[in-house]
């Protein structure tokens, strides 16, 4: 039996309505914390409420989506799951290769019809040291790839 996967994009929340989120917010915090103005907070936010309505649910829904497909859920602050992190890092350490892989292109291009092939060895020791500092890539990764 195949497993069936659904995807679902999520609508994301544009700079201006975090922002006005964020005053809506401070604003009510002053309001709270503020003695003399306890009397104005049902009118405040009647009045004010249109400004963020629906907004805030958006926002929220982003944030959680993000930490639960992006983020170590055995940590107390935000970073990443240890999949994507050992992802950028195979990402760094290929890129680390590609200028030897040049050279090396290079190399074949100028030299190929005179058959000077001793210095390959040099390239061929560079990429050996390179390789030898990265992680293998689990099989159940190979297969998605």
């Amino acid at each position: 039996m195949t497993k069936e996967i659904h995807h679902l994009t999520v609508a994301r929340a544009r700079p201006e309505q975090v922002q006005r989120l964020r005053e809506w917010f401070q604003e009510l915090e002053e309001i709270i914390n503020s003695d003399k103005e306890h009397h104005r907070i049902g009118h405040w936010l009647l009045s004010t409420y249109p400004r963020v309505d629906g907004e805030w649910e958006r926002i929220l829904f982003g944030y959680e989506t993000l930490v639960e497909n992006a983020c170590d859920p055995t940590l107390s602050h935000l970073d990443f799951k240890h999949e994507i992190k050992a992802a950028m890092d195979r990402k760094s350490q290929a890129e680390k290769l590609l200028p030897i892989i040049r050279r090396m292109v290079a190399y074949f291009h100028r030299n190929i019809l005179n058959f000077q092939y001793e210095k390959m060895g040099d390239y061929i020791r560079e990429i050996e040291t390179l390789i030898s500092d990265i992680d293998p890539i689990p099989e159940s990764e190979i297969d998605r790839a």
